[in-house]
């Protein structure tokens, strides 16, 4: 439930007139806030822009244009057909650092992997051997 306006209608009126007609003239939200505070106005100015459009004012507020975006697709509308484009990870500054990592690790299982292929050889050097 909205909370009701400390106004009176006639305050109401005399601000909602007084920010619309400064409006008109060409000036700022700022120029406006000052005029409606002139007329009693005691809040900010976004409760300001509220109160007016909230009262149909008429040429207070130029309407609001469409979203810009793809014709026929409302925003905030998945594609559909092709896949996702692939993101950014968080941490893909790190790409350098995987880079040597792996690298290292290759080279480790090098050389345990020619560590394990000699013992293979000289046992089957061993096997021939006693037969």
């Amino acid at each position: 439930m909205a909370r009701p306006s400390p106004y009176d209608d006639q305050t109401k009126a005399a601000i909602i007139q007084a920010a619309v007609d400064a409006r008109k003239e060409g000036k700022q939200w700022g120029e406006a806030l000052s005029a409606a505070e002139n007329a009693g106005y005691k809040g900010g100015q976004q409760y300001l822009v509220k109160m007016i459009r909230g009262s149909g004012a008429s040429g207070a507020i130029k309407a609001r244009g469409k979203r810009r975006g793809k014709p026929g697709r409302p925003s905030g509308a998945k594609r559909r057909g092709r896949p996702a484009k692939a993101t950014k990870a968080a941490g893909s500054g790190l790409g350098a650092i995987q880079g040597i990592v792996d690298k290292m690790v290759a080279a480790r299982i090098a050389t345990v992997l020619q560590e394990a292929v000699a013992t293979l050889e000289s046992a089957a050097k061993e096997l021939n051997a006693l037969r």
